[in-house]
């Protein structure tokens, strides 16, 4: 069952929903062979109705070990290493380069 924000911020312990996270794509651009460019943050308010200055943004620690994960999933290898990480037009962007199928499939 999918529940709109409003909604979910309602639940009583969350009613037993499951929670999956819901964003906008609204660029990916391939640099070279797997190593693609993301927008990976906005100063546009989230659905809590956060808003996050790309500007503001301290990278220090994620840049001592810049793994991607997918989906925020530590429990699992990270799928590409954030290689360069930068404020453009007002978004965070990151360019990240995957792991080649013969060392993680995924």
């Amino acid at each position: 069952m999918f529940v709109d924000a409003k909604r979910f911020k309602e639940a009583d312990v969350k009613d037993g929903l499951s929670v999956y996270k819901d964003f906008t794509l609204e660029e990916v651009k391939e640099v070279e062979d797997l190593v693609l460019d993301f927008v990976i943050s906005t100063g546009s308010v989230d659905r809590d109705s956060d808003r996050i200055n790309p500007n503001g943004w301290r990278l220090d620690a994620f840049n001592k070990n810049p793994v991607v994960l997918f989906a925020h999933d530590y429990t699992s290898p990270p799928v590409a290493t954030a290689i360069a990480t930068w404020v453009e037009d007002g978004k965070l962007i990151s360019r990240a380069k995957f792991t080649p199928k013969e060392v993680y499939p995924f």
